[in-house]
């Protein structure tokens, strides 16, 4: 007898066979479509008054799909760029249903239709040299915790990787032999690159593992009760360093310094280095320069140098005389 597809068992498959199974995609990825699913069951609670168990594929619709998206904004206060990020989720299971449920082809082309929404992009906050070397320096090393905090913005700033690629790094990660080494990083997407290691973040690192606490320990930054360290603890670890910081470069006060920012210093260096795009989005371990271009809106200096080249035009300023009839529609609006 041929199972009845309801919605638990869709669910079900879509994450433990689909995803993980067919297209293998990250435990991040999984865990936050996990939570698309979990908020929006609390939305069904509040707006549509069924509990998760009474909810099934027909609630699925595009009328509740944007009823989700307002409730995401208005309701728990999320910016545009989560709003488009549940949606994606909810898109995914949609094509997913698709392929299980060949009738609920209509249904889900309606819920495509629901739009992301367009928000801002903001200028990249990025450190100077100066701002950088004074974070990196400010710790005390004579500490275990300030010792690992030195390493740990050292090789942040060496390889502009993303916090959660640098706490995912192992011993067998590292290739240290000679004055240059090198580190495999593992990215986005399950996507691995190798990146080069100055000669004296070599020699931090080698001391570092070589400590009494490092020995058995797998992963490269743990904390203090030997365990990997956490998002959270290195936001927390960082905010001590810039307030350490900051009364050698008051500037820092202006800035909102988060690990993400260190990673806008590299590539910022990078380019104002002379080092082409190209070669930036590989580093960052980008899967397209488009959003490696943001690093050069974000260079005023870049936009200076350019504006220095550009003959200014010689031209005398005309006083300009509105038309009668123009500031008579200026004036009715």
């Amino acid at each position: 007898m041929k199972t009845e597809l309801t919605l638990q068992l869709l669910i079900q498959d879509y994450f433990c066979h689909y995803l993980r199974n067919q297209k293998n995609v990250s435990s991040h990825t999984v865990s936050s479509y996990r939570d698309t699913f979990l908020i929006f069951f609390k939305f069904a609670k509040e707006a549509l008054k069924k509990n998760p168990d009474e909810i099934t594929l027909d609630d699925f619709n595009a009328e509740n799909v944007l009823a989700f998206m307002l409730w995401l904004e208005e309701t728990r206060k999320n910016r545009s760029r989560t709003r488009n990020q549940r949606l994606a989720a909810i898109r995914g299971f949609l094509n997913y249903i698709c392929f299980r449920v060949p009738s609920r082809v209509n249904q889900a082309s309606r819920v495509r239709m629901v739009p992301k929404k367009r928000h801002e992009q903001p200028l990249l906050d990025y450190l100077s040299v100066e701002e950088i070397t004074a974070i990196i320096e400010s710790v005390d090393q004579a500490t275990l915790s300030g010792a690992r905090d030195f390493i740990l913005w050292s090789v942040m700033y060496n390889t502009g990787a993303r916090v959660s690629e640098v706490l995912g790094m192992t011993r067998s990660d590292l290739e240290l032999k000679g004055k240059i080494g090198s580190i495999k990083i593992r990215g986005k997407g399950r996507k691995e690159r190798s990146m080069p290691l100055w000669a004296s973040t070599v020699k931090v690192l080698t001391q570092w593992l070589n400590r009494p606490e490092m020995i058995g320990s797998e992963y490269i930054f743990i904390n203090r009760v030997g365990n990997r360290m956490t998002r959270a603890g290195v936001e927390d670890r960082l905010a001590l360093a810039v307030e350490r910081a900051q009364k050698k470069y008051p500037s820092l006060g202006n800035k909102k310094v988060s690990p993400h920012t260190i990673r806008h210093t590299t590539a910022m260096h990078l380019l104002q280095s002379g080092v082409d795009i190209t070669v930036i989005a590989l580093w960052l371990g980008h899967a397209s320069t488009k959003t490696t271009n943001l690093y050069v809106h974000a260079d005023i200096k870049m936009k200076e140098k350019a504006l220095s080249h550009l003959q200014k035009p010689e031209v005398r300023g005309l006083r300009y005389r509105a038309d009668p009839s123009t500031l008579t529609f200026l004036q009715s609006l």
